[in-house]
């Protein structure tokens, strides 16, 4: 068994981090691994009355026995908070580590087998005990390293996703790999080193509560839910708006009525004049509460209207519920830009991406690529092997595309039918052709059986690039339509090919 290393920062309630310990148990390498134990989701309680929570469960469970059939995962009655559990894994790592993979083993399985609430003091001992775990008193030390890892996660390129893996101190892996990339892994096989995530949890971490008043009642509206929610204050209302242009990051919006330069009413009026955010849910906090001020408040946009001195419970009940409302409203806007079949972005997506990297790239003066791929010979392909096949086809070729790209700012998208797209962000012509070349050796060591194509015995793509600089008075659509052409140049050149173009060289 040849060494590895491998670091995985991995949530006790997240399924797929579940079936990626499952897995490595099962292949004999847990032992090698740092398992570096998170919370994604600090804010997380045994609620069997929280149905949003619980149809994210049955969806995320889902996914992983569709790509884990050989995990066994039933749908627990609601997710746990892990703080309790993690504290425990994490001393008993440093202390014990040997009782220490048989405590996180049981207690994986009495979630995500057994449906036990691990985070109830009284579910902890029984676990405890059946490790072989003596009572231990959680050291300054834990805590810090808790803290410490829980930081290199949230602000390393993970995307605040799990299971966020470090392969042999490099290479980064998001989300539950399949078997085969697994293993080549931990078989030391690092021909492919550029993976994207197959599937990873899209729990939210703790919501962000955006609290736009003066310091005094800042603290005050922020006292019920601080605890529980990350809470953002911002006391100068002159500039919020500057916030809504450059970081639409937050699940609710707070805003007291009585500012002093600019009324609450204008600033939620100006928010919603901000497209990027529309989303969000915005309430008003105020002291004068009247109908007509009510009134105001609807039509300048808010959710909710408030007054400040109502009773704690119902200003938490009402938070709550809007943020339950805006995760709800988040997966529908997900699956939205989901192409179904594939389960990679889609066409819609891939328009929305496209023209928010083309304002990048004007606005910092970097390249932008794309790169339309066509398979090749695919209708023969479905004529010949029926169109079941042909999805099945579909299906691993987008995973390989994603497989092939290098950053987690890179799309792949379904275009259409037998049609892909790449986008590229700061990338010259140069690295995107190393991307192209990276699709071409995947999809050779992928190796889908094609007998009816006209120029190899397996599936290839014709590949056309496009790369441009692109200045205020340059269109994209110009940039869609040369990348388009440079595949149809592909496939005159034989196909299985790319060919390159770059927009600035003409001018």
């Amino acid at each position: 068994m040849p060494d590895i290393s491998l670091i995985v920062y991995a949530d006790m309630n997240c399924p797929f981090c579940y079936a990626l310990h499952e897995r490595l148990l099962d292949l004999g390498y847990l032992d090698q691994v740092e398992w570096r134990v998170i919370q994604h989701a600090p804010q997380c309680k045994y609620d069997v009355n929280d149905f949003q929570t619980r149809n994210e469960l049955i969806t995320e469970v889902k996914r992983v026995s569709d790509i884990a059939p050989d995990v066994t995962i039933k749908v627990p009655p609601a997710r746990p908070n892990t703080g309790r559990i993690s504290k425990i894994l994490v001393e008993s790592i440093q202390r014990y580590p040997e009782q220490a993979a048989k405590f996180r083993t049981l207690a994986y399985r009495a979630l995500w087998v057994d449906g036990l609430d691990f985070d109830q003091p009284e579910m902890v001992e029984k676990l405890r005990d059946a490790s072989g775990l003596a009572e231990l008193q959680i050291s300054g030390q834990t805590i810090s390293t808790m803290n410490r890892w829980q930081k290199e996660w949230e602000e390393g390129d993970f995307s605040r996703n799990t299971p966020s893996l470090i392969v042999g101190g490099t290479s980064k892996l998001l989300g539950l790999p399949n078997s085969d990339v697994l293993e080549a892994f931990l078989e030391g096989n690092y021909a492919v080193e550029n993976i994207s995530s197959e599937a990873v949890c899209n729990f939210r971490p703790k919501e962000r509560i955006l609290i736009i008043a003066d310091e005094i009642n800042a603290e005050k509206i922020a006292q019920p839910f601080s605890s529980e929610h990350e809470i953002i204050f911002h006391y100068d209302e002159k500039t919020a708006s500057d916030i809504f242009l450059t970081n639409s990051n937050f699940d609710l919006i707070l805003i007291y009525t009585e500012l002093a330069t600019l009324d609450g009413y204008t600033l939620c009026r100006i928010i919603h004049e901000q497209g990027n955010i529309l989303t969000v849910p915005v309430m008003l906090i105020t002291e004068n509460r009247s109908i007509d001020n009510e009134i105001k408040a609807f039509k300048a946009g808010a959710s909710d209207y408030l007054d400040i001195n109502c009773p704690i419970d119902i200003i938490k009940v009402r938070v709550n519920t809007f943020l339950r409302l805006k995760r709800a409203n988040d997966l529908l806007e997900q699956h939205a830009r989901l192409d179904s079949l594939t389960e990679i972005s889609n066409r819609r997506e891939f328009e929305r991406v496209i023209h928010i990297e083309w304002c990048r790239a004007i606005r910092t003066s970097k390249p932008l690529s794309v790169i339309f791929m066509d398979i090749d010979y695919f209708k023969q392909y479905n004529d010949f092997y029926g169109h079941l096949k042909g999805d099945q086809c579909l299906r691993k070729v987008a995973q390989t595309l994603l497989k092939s790209v290098n950053r987690s700012a890179d799309v792949i998208a379904r275009y259409g039918g037998e049609e892909f797209v790449a986008i590229l962000p700061d990338t010259d012509s140069n690295g995107a052709a190393v991307v192209a070349n990276n699709i071409k050796y995947n999809l050779e060591a992928l190796s889908i059986p094609h007998e009816e194509s006209c120029i190899t015995s397996y599936i290839t793509v014709s590949q056309g690039i496009a790369t441009i600089l692109p200045v205020h008075n340059d269109k994209m659509e110009r940039l869609m339509k040369v990348a388009d052409n440079m595949v149809y140049e592909a496939k005159k050149s034989g196909r299985n090919c790319f060919v390159v173009k770059n927009l600035n060289e003409e001018k």
